[in-house]
């Protein structure tokens, strides 16, 4: 997230909250893919393992955090 920010930020000139919600974005988990490899692993008839949907969730909260920090900052 504080790539994409920096980036959108400093290059794309884009506003310190427009930046944050940018980085948030890239600083996600993408469900979409773990979707498409859950399917994977379900097509070669292999079991998948409970507990890796709660992973994804638990991934989403340091991009999250990182950018509510950013737009935070802005108001300072």
């Amino acid at each position: 997230p504080l790539l994409a920010y920096s980036i959108a930020y400093f290059m794309g000139r884009f506003s310190q909250a427009d930046s944050a919600a940018l980085a948030a974005h890239y600083g996600s988990v993408s469900v979409v893919t773990f979707m498409a490899c859950e399917v994977f692993v379900e097509t070669l008839g292999r079991p998948s393992e409970g507990f890796m949907a709660a992973i994804v969730a638990i991934l989403e909260v340091p991009g999250i955090i990182v950018a509510l920090l950013l737009a935070e900052y802005q108001h300072q």
